[in-house]
């Protein structure tokens, strides 16, 4: 039974090849057996080749023919694999004979002893059927039959892809389309488009190599020019006979009724374009397949869209075992991991793949001392190695297809440059339209017209240059490369000034709105890239203005990027770009600048959020420092403020509202677009004053900035900060529950709201979950506490770190809790983590320190360790009086547990009645 011209030949050559008693051989072009073969002493043979094995696409394989396992066993059927196919359950069949990877001698050795051991045939020597016997299939084909994994009769191939690997369901889909599935009217087709180098020569190549035995005549043609398009169809025509001409469109002609009565025959157009010429040549018979490598996606009007075939990147491990293939030996794990790296840095481009296995092998290096060599030579390998003389380093593969875009479409090869000095994925349309102005030069009325725009991105797109979805462009890293290999210094620089001038216009003003977020993150992708490119800027050969420009905008760029990243709580990313903005702003403006100092401040904002509290201050100090007379007065409010919640750190609190204030001045007399430059505007400022106020111990004057800034807050119609924290403090020292069910009640609401806004690790979503913690703990919630403050912690750990102070708050709070709730071994653990945080921090003798001193004592007395709890509580008694005075309301909740652990061992204790007394007065004076 066969269903495919492959089939029929091996049919052919069974039934010659059988030897005698045969007595009949029937062919059925069905999966039914054809009536009568079920009678006593006939057999049935049943062909299985890779025809079949590719129609089938399910786990398991459908039987072979339509009937039961038990008509099989009684049919006397016989199954003659002859290709190597997936289907292993084939190996319990009783009756099998495997001709698969046999050459034509083995093959009818194998054949003729299993129908003789078979009692089918009478003899096991091969002998030619007598003229008219029954058994001759097939009176018109040659004689004798061919041995079907002999063929192709006539090829013309380049050798076969020493490094390819993978690519199995690509060739599947490719064989399914030509061989399979059901012919379409004229010659069945295939194109494998893709960008340059992506492996689609290489893999129609292998397919050509792997199933020749399908095709009697193979033939590769070059198609990238007319003229060698024409030369190697002249060649087939040659080898066809048909007749010389010196009249080349009169010999195609010929060549085309050649083809059109032919059978098997396999066409591979090597990089061709649906174009004219290519049409003038296209056969039209059903024999003819066509495979078809073009890097332009456009081949609608010539085939099916399920056989326009893009041929993508190949996977991770097919790229690494493409580049395990040229070393010697089985793989070593530390060679595995070379051969990783080297494709993830090459982006896996098949091509480029091809040529580091090539060097590996010519300069007998190894794999990993090439991944060293890639770090500082990816561009000079790209432009100028050469596996051989017959072929071009990797980067030429482009150079035709950049030039040809160039000659169609004006502006598309330097739309190319801009696309390339940006990040290489999700390039906004958008952005680069919406903001042409703020890109120099020609480009500029390209971006700007939205058909010019549009005309280029089309050209870069139809050679594959690059891949557009309707909000995003994307090219591959080595293209990229290959395109700024090909710029000088000034260029590139010229280039890099635009890009930053692009983003810079394109990034949203209010970083704080987590709305504009998501473009947020998709431009600081690409600021990171050209902040990382000015750093690779050549100390010398760019003109004074030229290098002076690009390290000023990417200075502001850097800022721009570093406030938004704060925003997002990425303190170490963020500080990395404070410290790029503060280095480029002192080299292009000066020590003394508004850009050096708003950038210094910003910077010293980023370390106070990493803890790093000594080097905050220093940073702090020195963007002060730098202010002067006539300094740019938000530069001048940015720095008073931010040394101000720096020393609020540091309990130098007299100094801190200092500053606070001064800042607070400078903003009351500012006009009102300073006041909006700044981003720190008047209720901020405000808001660190009633920090420092309370933490004074003044109410009063804490209440009153608390206030004046509501009041700016509700004029502006911002969204702002609340005060709950210092409200809910109020509260559990007055023993309002009231007021603490409020200030719970209201972070609860807000919490599912803010974690869509800001994500489940930002530091204001866990701000609003420990504040309803806290008030879920004074209301006796400790279930809904501890709930609240583990999130709290895995969130913080995840963000800051485990040994932030951030964190260690949190851990104390949990602990407390945890000790009440009477897990007290993993409560005292976690106090004490956070006192050991804080004593690291700020030292011993902080108040930071004494708030977790308090805490563990707290917990300790709870826990029935009086001894430690009285020392912690004792010391936390010292700190806190030091720090703030004798009647500061933290030392209220000290005196309280104090007193209440001395009365516990002497309830007449004078001196836990003092206590008493102290913690009454002060809440009465508050």
């Amino acid at each position: 039974m066969d269903h495919a011209p492959y089939d029929r030949m091996w049919a052919t050559w069974i039934a010659e090849s059988a030897g005698p008693g045969i007595d009949a051989l029937l062919r059925s072009d069905t999966d039914r057996l054809p009536p009568g073969l079920q009678e006593p002493g006939c057999w049935t043979l049943v062909l299985l080749s890779a025809t079949r094995a590719g129609q089938q696409r399910t786990t398991q394989p459908e039987p072979v023919w339509a009937g039961t396992d038990d008509q099989l066993a009684a049919s006397r059927t016989v199954i003659v694999r002859v290709d190597r196919d997936p289907l292993p359950g084939l190996r319990a069949v009783e009756h099998l004979i495997d001709l698969s990877g046999a050459d034509a001698s083995r093959a009818g050795e194998i054949l003729r002893e299993a129908l003789h051991r078979l009692g089918i045939a009478t003899a096991t020597a091969a002998e030619p059927p007598a003229p008219g016997h029954p058994a001759t299939p097939d009176p018109g084909s040659p004689h004798p039959a061919p041995f079907p994994a002999d063929r192709p009769v006539l090829c013309r191939l380049p050798p076969a892809d020493r490094t390819f690997v993978g690519r199995d369901d690509l060739l599947a889909r490719i064989h399914r389309s030509l061989v399979a599935d059901t012919a379409p009217a004229g010659p069945r087709g295939v194109c494998l488009w893709g960008l340059g180098g992506v492996g689609k020569t290489s893999l129609a190549l292998e397919y050509a190599h792997r199933f020749h035995h399908y095709y009697e005549t193979i033939w590769w043609v070059r198609a990238e020019t007319a003229a060698d398009l024409r030369a190697d169809l002249a060649d087939l025509a040659a080898e066809l006979g048909v007749r010389g001409d010196p009249d080349m469109p009169v010999m195609l002609r010929e060549l085309l009724h050649v083809l059109a009565r032919s059978q098997d025959v396999l066409l591979i157009l090597d990089n061709a374009e649906p174009d004219a010429q290519l049409r003038e040549v296209w056969p039209h018979s059903s024999g003819v397949h066509l495979l078809i490598t073009s890097r332009q996606p456009d081949w609608a009007d010539l085939l099916r869209a399920r056989d326009r075939m893009e041929v993508p990147l190949p996977s991770e491990s097919a790229a690494t075992d493409m580049l395990l293939a040229a070393s010697e030996g089985p793989p070593a794990r530390e060679a595995r991991a070379a051969a990783a790296a080297i494709a993830e840095q090459l982006g896996r481009l098949p091509l480029a793949l091809s040529h580091v296995a090539a060097y590996v092998r010519q300069s007998g290096t190894t794999l990993q001392q090439f991944d060293e060599l890639l770090g500082t030579s990816r561009a000079r390998l790209l432009t100028r190695y050469r596996p051989d003389p017959a072929s071009h380093p990797v980067a030429l593969t482009w150079e035709l297809s950049l030039r040809r875009s160039d000659q169609e479409t004006p502006g598309a090869r330097e739309l190319m440059k801009l696309c390339a000095t940006l990040a290489p994925d999700d390039i906004p349309r958008r952005m680069l339209h919406e903001h042409a102005s703020a890109v120099s030069g020609a480009l500029t009325p390209v971006l700007g017209d939205a058909l010019a725009f549009d005309a280029a991105v089309r050209s870069l797109v139809k050679y594959s240059l690059v891949k557009a979805a309707p909000d995003s462009l994307q090219l591959h890293r080595l293209v990229q490369d290959a395109v700024l290999a090909d710029l000088d210094a000034e260029e590139a620089a010229g280039w890099l000034a635009d890009a930053a001038a692009l983003v810079l216009a394109a990034l949203p003003q209010h970083v704080d709105d987590p709305d504009q977020w998501p473009d947020c993150d998709r431009l600081t992708t690409h600021a990171a890239v050209l902040v990382a490119r000015a750093a690779r800027l050549p100390a010398a050969g760019l003109a004074a203005g030229t290098s002076h420009a690009v390290r000023a905008r990417i200075s502001v760029l850097a800022l721009r990027c570093g406030e938004y990243q704060l925003e997002r709580g990425n303190f170490s990313t963020a500080d990395a770009l404070f410290q790029t903005a503060v280095d480029l702003a002192r080299e292009t403006s000066g020590g003394s600048s508004a850009s050096f100092i708003t950038a210094a401040a910003r910077h010293a904002l980023a370390r106070y959020r990493l803890a790093d509290l000594p080097a905050a201050r220093s940073t702090a100090e020195s963007a002060v420092a730098a202010c002067s007379e006539g300094t740019d007065t938000a530069a001048q409010i940015l720095a008073f403020h931010t040394l101000s919640r720096v020393l609020v750190e540091f309990s130098e609190l007299d100094e801190a509202y200092r500053h606070a204030e001064h800042a607070h001045h400078l903003l009351r007399d500012a006009p009102a677009s300073t006041v909006m430059a700044v981003g720190e505007g008047t209720p901020m400022v405000e808001r660190t004053l009633a920090v420092i106020q309370w933490r004074r111990g003044d109410y009063r004057d804490a209440v009153r900035w608390i206030r004046s800034a509501d009041a700016h807050w509700d004029a502006a119609g911002a969204r702002r900060p609340r005060f709950e924290p210092m409200e809910l403090a109020f509260a559990e020292l007055l023993g309002d529950q009231d007021l603490i069910r409020a200030v719970g009640e209201r972070a609860e609401r807000s919490i599912d709201e803010l974690e869509q806004q800001v994500g489940p690790d930002h530091r204001d979503l866990v701000g609003r979950k420990q504040l309803a913690a806290e008030a879920a703990v004074l209301l006796g919630q400790h279930a809904k506490a501890r709930r609240l403050l583990q999130e709290c912690v895995e969130g913080l750990r995840r963000s800051h770190g485990p040994e932030h102070p951030s964190t260690a708050w949190a851990e104390r709070s949990l602990g407390s809790v945890l000790c009440r709730a009477g897990d007290r071994a993993e409560g005292l653990s976690l106090l004490r983590h956070a006192l050991a945080v804080y004593e690291s921090d700020y030292g011993a003798a902080h108040p930071y320190a004494a708030e977790g001193m308090a805490s563990l004592g707290a917990a300790e007395l709870a826990c029935g360790l009086r001894d430690e709890a009285e020392r912690h509580l004792r010391e936390a008694w010292r700190i806190n009086e030091l720090a703030y005075g004798p009647v500061h309301p933290k030392l209220a909740f000290v005196f309280d547990d104090l007193a209440a652990l001395l009365a516990e061992g002497d309830p007449r204790s004078a001196e836990a009645a003092a206590l008493a007394a102290r913690a009454a007065a002060i809440r009465a004076d508050a």
